[in-house]
């Protein structure tokens, strides 16, 4: 995304979320989708309000996504 399709916008969110270990296990875990969103929040100058995490939660339904929710 280009830097002037957010002009204007100075804040960001982060969600983050990981359903299987085999995506913990293959560096696709929650700290390294965090850094990767953090980098980029960074490089298009946002500051980030809140990072949400929910660990381990099914992608079937988001009743159970607790930061999600919250989010």
């Amino acid at each position: 995304m280009e830097k002037n399709l957010l002009k204007g916008i100075s804040k960001c969110l982060i969600y983050c979320r990981v359903s299987t270990d085999e995506q913990v296990r293959n560096g696709h875990g929650l700290e390294s989708h965090a850094d990767l969103c953090t980098k980029w929040a960074y490089d298009h100058d946002l500051m980030i309000e809140h990072i949400y995490v929910d660990a381990g939660k099914t992608a079937k339904t988001i009743e159970y996504r607790d930061d999600l929710n919250r989010m």
